[in-house]
C-alpha cells in the first residue's frame, strides 16, 4: 500500500533508463518540463528506435535540458547514478525511471532482469527514489492520473494501490464529468485562489496583521496535512469583529467559512467586495450566466415539480384542496405574503420534511443559515433568490441582523420568504426571537403578511440516535437535558450540577470545548470519567462519530479537529449500546 503525497521536482536531475514507447516518453517529458525538472537524461535500450527518440528530444529541448546517452554496455549503467547528478548533492541523480523490458511488455531477458536488479539494489542502498514501469514492488514513487487546474495548480488524483490502473482512470473520468465539470470547479478554484491572493496582498501592506490567523483558518500556503483544524471555528469576540481595523481578518474568516460550508456553485461569483462589506452576500448574482445553464435551471425546477407532485399525493385531502384552490385563484388577486421559519433538519435530504420541501419550492426569497448542507440547498432551483448568512463564531449577532434586514426588505416587496434554518427553528435556532421581530415589523408597517413555523428534526435528537445512543433507557438514563455551548454575548450559560442518570446534549459547543470542559469539571464538579460522544454532520454522508471521556475531550478535539455542525452527548447512555474499549478515543466515519 502507498501513501498519496506531493512531490516537488523543481531543479532536480532525472535519469530514465529505457523509454518503453514514444507515447510514454512524450507524456513523461511533458510532465517533467511542467514540473520544472532542470535536466532529463535518457539512456535508451539498443533495440529502440533512436531516430524517433532523437526527433522527439529535439522538439522538447526548449522546455527542458535533455541529454541522450547511447550505451552499448548496460552493465555500467549504475555508474551514472553517481556521476550525472547536481553538484549540490555530490553528483547523485535525484530520481530514476526504469522502463526496461519485462514479462508484461515482452522482450524480457535474463540480462535485462539482472541489470534491473543491480539498479534496484544501488538505488535502495543509496536512497535514490526509483519508479519502475510494470514493477511496482521495486518502485518507491509513481505518477497517478489527475485532473488539474493549470491556472491555480490545484490537482485531484486517484491511486488504486496496485488494484488495477483502469479502475483509477474510470473513476477519474466519472469525477471529471459528474463533479468537476458539472460544478464548474475550474471557475470555483480560479475565483477562490484569486480572492486569497488579493487578501494576501492586503496583508502584505499591513504589518499589524497577525500571521497566525491564516494558519488557524486554513488559508496558509501548504496542504491540509500541516493544518490543525481544531481552531477553525474558534470563538471571536463581537467587539473585536466590529473594529474597522480588523476588516482584513473578518474578510479572511468569511472566505474560509465560505470555502468550508457554502455550495460550490455559489463560490464562483464571490467577490472581494462581498468579503469586505458586511451586507453583500447575494448568492444569486451570475449563477445563471448562459443559455445552457438557464435550461439546466428550468430542467431542475421541472424535476422538483415532479417530485412535489408525487409528494402532494401523500398530503391530506384538506391540504390538497387548499393547493388546488390557490392554483385556480386569478392572478389579479393579491395574495398575502408569508415568512416561513423552516427547519431543515440535521442536513440530510432524507430528513427534510414534506412541508419544508413545499415551502422551499413556493418561496421567492430564501435566507439560509451558513451550515445548511449543499445536499439540501441543491433542491433550490437556480431561479430562486438565495442569500446565505455570513457567520463565523463570534459574529452571530451582526449576521443575524443582516438576515433580519433582508427579510424585512422582502416583506416590503410582498415576497414569499423562507428563512431556512438548521435543525428546528425553536431549538437554539433564534426562531422565537425572529417570530416576535417579524410580527412586530409587519404590524408596525401595516403589511398584509404573516409568519409561519415549519418544524424540523433537531440534531439534538437525531445525533444521539444515529450514534447508537438511547437518550433514555431503564437503569441507565432517566432524563434528557439539551443545552447550548454558546450563550448570549459569547459567554457560557449557567449549567446544572452533575447528575449521573442524565443524558446531556450540547449544541454549538465544539468551537469552545476548552471553556466548556473547564466549567463542567472544575466549577460544576462533573465526573471527568463521564462518557462523551461527538456527533458531527449527523445523518449526512460525511457523518463522524467520536467517543471518548470528558477528561480527554479537549485533547481529542485538538487531534481530530472539528467538522461542524456537531453535538456533544454526555452520560452513561453513550456506552449503553457501544461499550467503552479503553482507548483514548474511537471514530466511526460515515452512516
Amino acid at each position: 500500500m502507498g501513501v498519496l503525497s506531493v512531490l516537488n521536482f523543481t531543479g532536480e536531475y532525472h535519469l530514465m533508463i529505457g523509454s518503453y514507447s514514444i507515447n510514454y516518453l512524450t507524456n513523461k517529458i511533458k510532465i517533467l518540463s511542467k514540473e520544472k525538472v532542470s535536466k532529463f537524461i535518457l539512456v535508451p535500450t539498443i533495440d529502440q528506435e533512436l531516430d524517433q527518440i532523437e526527433t522527439l528530444l529535439r522538439d522538447y529541448s526548449d522546455l527542458i535540458d535533455i541529454e541522450l546517452i547511447k550505451l552499448d554496455d548496460f552493465e555500467k549503467i549504475t555508474e551514472y547514478l553517481f556521476k550525472l547528478g547536481r553538484d549540490e548533492v555530490n553528483n547523485v541523480i535525484d530520481r530514476v525511471w526504469v522502463n526496461l523490458p519485462s514479462k508484461i511488455t515482452g522482450n524480457s531477458t535474463i540480462e535485462y532482469n539482472q541489470i534491473k536488479q543491480n539498479i534496484f539494489q544501488q538505488c535502495q542502498k543509496n536512497r535514490i527514489p526509483i519508479s519502475s514501469l510494470h514493477d511496482s514492488a521495486n518502485s518507491r514513487f509513481h505518477l497517478i492520473p489527475t485532473i488539474k487546474n493549470e491556472k491555480t495548480g490545484i490537482e485531484l488524483g486517484i491511486s488504486t494501490n496496485k488494484n488495477g490502473c483502469i479502475i483509477g482512470t474510470r473513476l477519474l473520468k466519472e469525477i471529471e464529468v459528474k463533479f468537476w465539470k458539472h460544478n464548474h470547479i475550474d471557475k470555483f478554484l480560479e475565483n477562490i485562489v484569486s480572492l486569497r491572493n488579493s487578501l494576501k496582498q492586503l496583508k502584505s501592506q499591513n504589518d499589524n496583521i497577525n500571521d497566525d490567523l491564516w494558519y488557524q483558518i486554513g488559508l496558509i500556503a501548504q496542504d491540509e496535512e500541516g493544518w490543525d483544524s481544531s481552531k477553525f471555528n474558534e470563538f471571536v469576540k463581537e467587539e473585536f469583529i466590529k473594529n474597522n481595523v480588523q476588516k482584513f481578518e473578518t474578510a479572511s474568516r468569511w472566505l474560509a467559512q465560505m470555502i468550508q460550508y457554502y455550495p460550490l456553485r455559489t463560490l464562483n461569483t464571490i467577490s472581494l467586495k462581498d468579503l469586505l462589506q458586511n451586507d453583500s452576500n447575494d448568492m444569486t448574482e451570475s449563477l445563471v450566466s448562459n443559455t445552457e445553464e438557464k435550461e439546466a435551471s428550468f430542467a431542475k425546477e421541472a424535476s422538483l415539480n415532479s417530485l412535489l407532485q408525487n409528494i402532494s399525493e401523500k398530503l391530506s385531502a384538506d391540504k390538497q384542496t387548499i393547493i388546488n384552490n390557490e392554483s385556480t385563484t386569478t392572478t389579479t388577486t393579491k395574495k398575502q405574503s408569508t415568512v416561513k421559519l423552516v427547519g431543515s433538519g440535521p442536513g440530510s435530504l432524507s430528513m427534510l420534511t414534506l412541508q419544508a420541501i413545499d415551502a422551499i419550492h413556493s418561496a421567492d426569497l430564501i435566507l439560509a443559515d451558513k451550515l445548511i448542507p449543499e445536499e439540501v440547498l441543491s433542491i433550490i432551483p437556480e431561479s430562486k433568490q438565495l442569500y446565505i448568512a455570513k457567520k463565523f463564531p463570534g459574529n452571530a449577532d451582526s449576521a443575524q441582523q443582516q438576515l433580519l434586514n433582508k427579510c424585512q426588505e422582502g416583506l416590503d416587496k410582498g415576497l414569499n420568504i423562507v428563512r431556512l434554518k438548521q435543525g428546528d427553528p425553536y431549538v437554539f435556532g433564534r426562531g422565537g426571537e425572529e417570530f416576535l421581530q417579524l410580527n412586530e415589523y409587519i404590524a408596525t408597517n401595516n403589511l398584509d403578511a404573516k409568519v409561519e413555523i415549519i418544524p424540523g428534526l433537531t440534531s439534538a435528537l437525531v445525533g444521539p440516535l444515529v450514534a447508537d445512543i438511547p437518550m433514555t433507557m431503564r437503569n441507565v438514563s432517566n432524563e434528557i437535558l439539551i443545552m447550548t455551548g454558546t450563550g448570549t454575548g459569547g459567554n457560557l450559560p449557567v449549567y446544572p450540577e452533575y447528575k449521573k442518570e442524565r443524558t446531556s446534549i450540547f449544541l454549538m459547543g465544539l468551537h469552545r470545548v476548552e471553556m466548556l470542559v473547564d466549567n463542567l469539571v472544575n466549577d460544576k464538579k462533573w465526573d471527568d470519567e463521564t462518557a462523551v460522544c461527538i456527533v458531527e454532520r449527523a445523518a449526512c454522508e460525511d457523518q463522524r462519530v467520536t467517543r471518548t471521556k470528558l477528561k480527554n475531550l479537549v485533547e481529542v478535539v485538538k487531534i481530530i479537529g472539528s467538522r461542524p455542525p456537531g453535538v456533544i452527548v454526555m452520560g452513561p447512555a453513550v456506552n449503553a449500546l457501544v461499550p467503552d474499549n479503553g482507548e483514548l478515543y474511537t471514530i466511526k466515519e460515515g452512516l
